[in-house]
């Protein structure tokens, strides 16, 4: 498990290597495994058994999304809807340095674009 100071080494290659992606789905991916989801990890160690839960179905979702097991992404948007993963990802912002803050926005806007309501 990473721990808060090499997320916040690895933060500024990330979030390059998510700027060059080709797609939103691509760019969500790199964020997610790169950063999002070991940020989550470290969340866990304070958190308590139902937020564990909730935060292990949405990894599963996005790592189906990311894999090409899942590709709809409809599955994943159920759990960011109704798990306030946006807020425990504000709250990890607290315990992490700017360059993390700024793939955790980044991240948080990509997740809301792709879960928006089509017209």
């Amino acid at each position: 498990m990473a721990n808060k100071h090499q997320l916040e080494a690895k933060a500024d290659d990330v979030m390059a290597s998510a700027e060059q992606a080709d797609t939103t789905v691509q760019q969500f991916c790199i964020l997610w495994s790169g950063i999002i989801k070991p940020a989550l990890d470290l969340v866990k160690s304070f958190t308590g058994p139902k937020v564990d839960q909730q935060i292990d179905k949405l990894e599963k979702a996005a790592d189906e999304l990311c894999d090409g097991t899942n590709p709809d992404v409809k599955n994943y948007c159920l759990y960011w809807n109704t798990f306030h993963i946006k807020s425990l990802l504000k709250l990890v912002e607290i315990f992490t340095g700017p360059k993390v803050d700024k793939v955790i926005n980044k991240f948080i806007a990509i997740s809301d674009s792709l879960c928006e309501p089509q017209p």
